[in-house]
């Protein structure tokens, strides 16, 4: 989801960053100081996972995540070079809450049990994603 009400923070980055550029202002507002960590990955790695261990007939539990662990601030600013707009200024509104600091996965078992698996980068997710989008927003306003 990337309407505002309904989605998470990587969506609602993107769609912030978009309507940014698309209305030339020269910032976004975060929730937050920025500070509390988070593992963000790209929705089609999780997909992949599912379907080898699908057509591996696995049954373990496990979970699946990244290695890292960044900030909102770290991951607010690879959006923007992601969507080629590192020219935004980043705001953090310190009135609102910053949620839990860590959400940490552990992803030993995933390791273990797909050993060549390798995620896509934040960067490449986020890139992907905003050219999706964008060419669906575009479309829209249009």
């Amino acid at each position: 989801h990337f309407d505002f009400q309904r989605s998470h923070f990587v969506s609602a980055l993107i769609r912030k960053i978009y309507e940014a550029k698309r209305d030339e202002t020269n910032s976004i507002q975060l929730f937050g100081s920025g500070k509390p960590l988070r593992q963000f990955m790209y929705a089609n790695d999780l997909a992949v996972v599912i379907q080898q261990v699908v057509q591996q007939n696995i049954t373990k539990n496990f979970n699946v995540s990244v290695d890292e662990n960044l900030s909102i601030k770290q991951i607010a600013e690879t959006g923007l070079r992601a969507c080629d707009a590192t020219h935004l200024q980043i705001e953090f509104d310190t009135t609102k809450p910053d949620g839990q600091m860590r959400k940490d996965a552990s992803n030993a078992l995933l390791k273990n049990i797909l050993p060549q698996f390798k995620f896509t980068s934040l960067e490449e997710g986020i890139r992907i994603t905003y050219k999706k989008m964008e060419a669906q927003w575009n479309k829209k306003s249009h």
